[in-house]
Formats: structure tokens, sequence, C-alpha cells
């Protein structure tokens, strides 16, 4: 717990001097806090100085009436806000807020006098990241397409006269600044705006509250603590910091029957476990030479580039450079942090926090290393107590199988691993040589295997294993969907009725699909010699869990994307609306049940919201409330206000809430089904990614048949004896 405490000041900490360093400080907390206080005051500061007609400054601000109030109030604040620590010189901060109103007058009448022109530039205006750059880039866009005398010409003064004034309106409106003096010269003296004593030593107690109520979830070494209540359990942080049982909104009753709901989730984070150093070391070399190596490789392409003559050419492929550098950057960050939070805890027995959310599913607390994390993530976690695999060396191989994505009888999947022992062993001998494991579905956790599968085949009847065999419902959303409307067709193609060998309902979607659009158009050819079982479970899945829509046509667009060839080009759009057509067809001609259970879930939401009892105990409410709001909009650097002020408005949000809860209602099966077998006995090592289970090979056998028990109670149906292939 303190070492979470620690690590989420030095996070806290770490990101405060980011932003301070970089003048991006109206993004702090406490820059967050003074602009939502200051903003309303200072709006009607804005428009007394609008509307006056003496005093200083007055001619000034007649020219700038037709900008917003609200507008100049967030650019100023922001201007002022992002350097409030940095010691600026007023004249500097005053030049920079002007120069924005004036931009906003100026870009507002191109926006309104040539709107085609403007919808061309503002696309590339926001490719770029600070004011400057896309200031710039607009300035010398409409200088080429206009000519120079397309701005307001304003002078530097009239720019200081405003943005003085509107610093001041600052200080005396918040009273948390102040100007300082200092000579720079004999007879010359500077102003430098900075904050009052009072609002320095406020600044300071609000950063210092925060980096203590906001800790990095980390492994714990000693046994979480049970949850009992709502806002006790897991960490045994202190009562201000903010960590309680149900995570994200309050659309549950408090006073509901949570024990069933609190004795799964202790059980699951009871379970010890430790770091798989073996692989830790392979992956730490592995990565390390992975980044090399593509950093070597654009670095070559780049040099290539700087040979050529072609200009154009040159600064495309610099742009795709940099493209693909920001979009390898998250992953490395958190790889990265996932290698150094297992390096921290390898020689320590570890336990891991579980907190749920409103619909009663678990979740692991701890960032970065859990067994919903990434695929190294879980493969740098195997259980602490090794368990024999004598007696169950048929689940022991088929964990491996589905490590590496084999589909098939239970047979077929041991036999598999079986026949390519060689490659396995040579593999566990030279990960680093040997790269076959890199083509596995989830390849880390396949070498993991492959590194114990070493050892089992030289000594099977004594040797232990410490990893958990993952065993997946399969279609866990279509399953609980084909239950409760007690569907033949679908509960047979999901597996839940008993059959002889496994079925696959989405790959009897894709041929559906595949059907339907031979008989097409010729794009829709194109499409069914490109399509995949891998997008139409995607698409599946999202569908079943809320995706409206065009959240599924932008699925379909980011997996083109990814594809080799552009068959489509700009056509993509328009292709990928027709495709999700086809494929609405195609799921009814499967089964008439999801489409119609999505209707009737619809239906059911009406203008207040639905409550709704989770067979755990626990009551859900549909809550969705409906919110307004103020956004502003700046015309150049097409920042929205940095606090948007929500405020509840009567009501209901329907639309979100009408397409939540069938979402909603499924999770809630699936989570109480998860429920049911983490309770049905004292699982000595277990683990959970929601319709997933991690056991040992000993225990495979009996989570097959607790499955089948709670689907049956939870769902209300008498199912199969033997459901072989629930889990897939």
């Amino acid at each position: 717990m303190e070492e979470s405490l620690i690590e989420g000041q030095k996070r806290f900490n770490s990101r405060l001097d980011k932003l301070k360093r970089t003048n991006k400080e109206s993004r702090t907390l406490h820059g967050k806090i003074i602009y939502r206080k200051v903003l309303k005051q200072f709006i009607d500061g804005v428009k007394y100085l609008q509307n006056k007609n003496k005093g200083m400054y007055a001619a000034d601000w007649q020219q700038i009436r037709q900008v917003k109030p609200l507008l100049i109030a967030h650019l100023t604040l922001i201007t002022i806000l992002d350097t409030i620590s940095s010691r600026q010189r007023r004249t500097s901060v005053a030049v920079k807020i002007g120069q924005k109103i004036i931009d906003e007058i100026n870009f507002k009448t191109l926006k309104e006098k040539h709107p085609k022109w403007w919808r061309n530039v503002s696309k590339n205006v926001g490719k770029r990241v600070s004011y400057g750059y896309k200031r710039n880039y607009a300035v010398r866009a409409a200088t080429a397409e206009f000519g120079p005398n397309w701005m307001v010409q304003s002078s530097v003064t009239l720019k200081t006269h405003i943005g003085l004034s509107l610093i001041e309106l600052f200080r005396q409106v918040s009273g948390l600044i102040e100007y300082s003096r200092n000579r720079v010269g004999k007879g010359r003296w500077e102003y430098v705006v900075l904050p009052t004593k009072a609002a320095f030593d406020w600044i300071d107690r609000v950063n210092k509250k925060a980096e203590l109520i906001s800790p990095a979830f980390l492994p714990m070494t000693d046994k979480p603590l049970d949850w009992k209540t709502l806002d006790k359990g897991g960490y045994d942080f202190p009562p201000d910091v903010n960590w309680s049982f149900i995570k994200g909104k309050d659309r549950y009753d408090p006073e509901s029957n949570f024990s069933e709901l609190y004795s799964a989730a202790n059980l699951l984070q009871k379970t010890p476990y430790r770091i798989n150093s073996a692989l830790l070391s392979v992956s730490k070399v592995e990565y390390s030479n992975k980044v090399l190596s593509e950093d070597h490789e654009r670095d070559k392409l780049k040099e290539s580039l700087k040979e050529t003559n072609y200009t154009l050419v040159y600064r495309q492929c610099q742009a795709k450079y940099h493209r693909d550098r920001l979009k390898a950057l998250p992953e490395r960050i958190r790889i990265d942090n996932t290698l150094q939070v297992a390096n921290r805890f390898v020689d320590s027995q570890i336990y891991l926090p579980v907190r749920a959310d409103f619909r009663g599913r678990l979740y692991y607390a701890p960032h970065y290393l859990t067994p919903q994390g990434s695929d190294l993530a879980r493969s740098l976690l195997k259980f602490a107590t090794p368990t024999p695999t004598k007696n169950c060396e048929q689940w022991f191989l088929i964990g491996g199988a589905n490590a590496f994505g084999i589909k098939g009888t239970l047979d077929f999947r041991a036999d598999w691993i079986i026949q390519h022992e060689s490659r396995i062993r040579l593999c566990a001998d030279d990960p680093l040589t040997h790269k076959w494991w890199q083509e596995a579905d989830s390849p880390y956790q396949f070498l993991a295997f492959c590194l114990e599968f070493n050892d089992w085949i030289d000594n099977r009847l004594t040797f232990k294993t410490q990893l958990p065999v993952r065993l997946d419902h399969h279609a866990s959303g279509l399953q609980i969907v084909a239950c409760l409307n007690n569907d033949p067709k679908l509960m047979r193609l999901t597996n839940v009725a008993e059959c002889k060998e496994p079925n696959d309902v989405y790959e009897e979607i894709l041929k559906e699909l595949k059907e339907l659009l031979r008989t097409g158009r010729p794009e829709d050819y194109r499409w069914a010699a490109m399509l995949d079982r891998k997008l139409v479970k995607c698409l599946t899945i999202s569908l079943m869990y809320g995706s409206s829509y065009f959240g599924l046509q932008k699925q379909v667009i980011d997996w083109y994307v990814e594809l080799p060839e552009d068959v489509f080009k700009r056509e993509i759009y328009k292709e990928a609306h027709q495709l999700i057509q086809k494929y609405y067809s195609a799921i009814d001609k499967v089964s008439t049940t999801p489409l119609s259970f999505l209707r009737d879930m619809q239906l059911k939401q009406k203008t207040e919201a639905v409550s709704f009892k989770s067979p755990s105990g626990f009551t859900i409410i549909n809550d969705y409330k409906k919110y307004k709001s103020q956004r502003v909009k700046a015309t150049v650097n097409g920042e929205t206000a940095v606090a948007r002020v929500n405020v509840e408005a009567e009501g209901l949000n329907m639309r979100a809430a009408r397409q939540a809860l069938a979402a909603n209602m499924v999770h809630m099966y699936d989570a109480a089904i998860m429920h049911h077998v983490l309770n049905s006995r004292p699982w000595e090592s277990i683990q959970t990614m929601h319709d997933c289970y991690g056991v040992p090979p000993q225990d495979c056998e009996e989570l097959q048949v607790q499955i089948k028990n709670s689907m049956s109670t939870t769902l209300g149906l008498d199912l199969p004896e033997k459901m072989w292939y629930t889990c897939s």
C-alpha cells in the first residue's frame, strides 16, 4: 500500500513538472480548478469592457465586439494559466492574448466568406500540435490564396492594450496574481506576472493533497483486505484516497445485497502469483532488439530519402516517419511499464486486488501487470503454487494449443502439441533465434508454455506446472442471448447445447456473409475475397455489447486500413456502409434472435431509468443522465475549453440508455455466471478475464462442470450434462 502511494506521488509530480515545463499549466489540477472558479465572473468583466464607451482602451474594445465574451475569457484564462508559475513578462503575456483574439477575428471572417476553402485547410491545421504551428500554417495558406491583405491590420500597441486590460481584469477578479517590478538596465524596468503568496500556497496545498490521493495501483506482497463494505477492501488506503469497490458511475442501488459479489472478488484476489523470471529475461532482450530494429529501419529510410531530389516525396515520407513513431510510442510505453513492474516484483510472491463495475464484472486493480492485460502481461504472471500434471497432461497440452490459437476438439489440440514437439523444444532452447512462437495468437503466452513444455518432456511423472490453462467461453454474449430466448439453433452454434463436434458461430456468420456478397455487386466480390473470421468476430462482439451502426462501420474501416492493398481507395466509407448492411442480413440468416433481442431491449427503455436485479443479488440501474454544456471552439487552434461545465438536465439521455441496456443486461449475466463459478468451491488458484478463466490443469475438468452448473442456475435452463465445448 505504501509503495502504491509513493509511486503515485512520483507519477503525479512528474506529470505536473512536465506540464509546467512545456507551458501547459492550464491542464494541471490547480489550473482546471482556477479556470472553473474564475470563468463566470471573468465573462461578466469582459462584457463590461466590450460595452464601455469611455476610459482606457475603450476605443480598442470597440474593434473586437464581434468576438464572443466566452471565447475571449477562454483564450485569456488559458494563456495566463499556462504560464502562471513561470514568471513571464507582463507585456509578453499581453501580446499573446491580444494576438489570439485578433487571430479569431481574422480566421472567423475567412471561415464565413470561404467555407469550402476553410474546410480543406482546417484538416491540415488540426494535424499541428501547438498554437504557434497551427497559426503559422493557417496564415501561410491564407496568404498564398488571398494575398497579403486578407488580415485585419492590427498594431502591437492594440494587441498589448487588449492583453493588458484582460490581465488586469484577471488580477482583480481572481486575486491570484500580482506584478513584480524588475530592473533590466539603467532606468529600465519590466513587470513580471507571478502568483501571489496566498495563491502559491494554495496551489502547493492542492497539489500536495492530489499527489496523496492519486496512488499508482501496484501488486501487493501482502494479502489484500477482504471486501465487506463498498468503501473498504483490497488496498488499505487512507480514507481521503478515492478508492471504492464499485468503480465508475453510480448506476446501482447501494442498499443492495453485495455478499455474493464480495465473496467472488475476495476469492479472486487471494490467488498468489509469481513473476515468470525465465520469460521476463527473454522478453526484455526481445523487446530491446525489436526497438533497436524498428528505429534502425526508420533511420535508414530517413537517411536514404535525404539523397533524393524529389522534395515532395521526401516530405511525405518524413511525415510518415513521424506518424509511425508517434503510433508506436503508446505501445512502447505500455511494454516498458509492464517490464518495469515485473522486474520490481520478480523475487516476490504477489497478490492482485480486485474491484467491480456497476454490472458486477470484476477487474484487477493494478496497472499493466494483470491477467486482464496484454499478452506480455499475462505471460509474465504464473501461479505461485505449483501443481502436478500427472493425470491431467491433456489439459496441460490444451493450454499450449489455446495460446497458439488452435481450434477443434480437445483431443485434436493436445495431439497438435505432440506433433510439433521438435519445434516447441527449439523455441524453448533458443527463443531469440527460433522465432516460430511469434506466429501464435498469443506469442508470449505460447513461449511461456514452450519453456515449461521442455521441462515436462524431460520429467513427465514428477513435473509440476505454474501456468494457468485458459478456457474461454465461445461467443459468451450470443450464448447468453440464445439461452435467454431459448433458441435451440443459436444454442447449438454457440456450443451451449450438446454437440458431437464444436461449432463456430463466427465462421457460420462469415459463411452466410460471403454467400450474400457473392450474389451482389462486383464490389461485393472484392469484400468476399478479403473478409476473415477475425473481423466478423470483432463486429459480432461489438454488436452484442452495444455498438452502434456507425461504430461497426468504423471497425470495418480501421480493419481495412491495415490491409496491404487499398482496393476501394476513397470509396471505403461508402463500401463499409454497404458491408454492414450485408452483415446485418447475414446475422439474421444465421439466427433472428440477436437482432430481435437488441430491438426488444431498446423498446423496454422508456422515459425513466430501467432497473433490474442481477442473479447475484444486487440491483442495477440503467441511468444515463442528460447533461447540457457549453463548448468553446477557437477557429485557429481548435481547442475546446479545458473545463467543460456539465449541468445535469431533466430527463434521461434516451439514446445512450437504449443503446446501453442490452449490453448492460448481457454483461450482468456473464458477470453473474462468473460469480457463481468462483463461489462454487474454494479454488486455490484461479484468474478471470470476464468470460475467460485460468486454472491449473488439474482443475480444468471441475471448471467445465461448474461453468455448466453456473449457466444452468443463472439463466434458468436445464443444460446438457456434458458441455465439453462451452469453453475454447
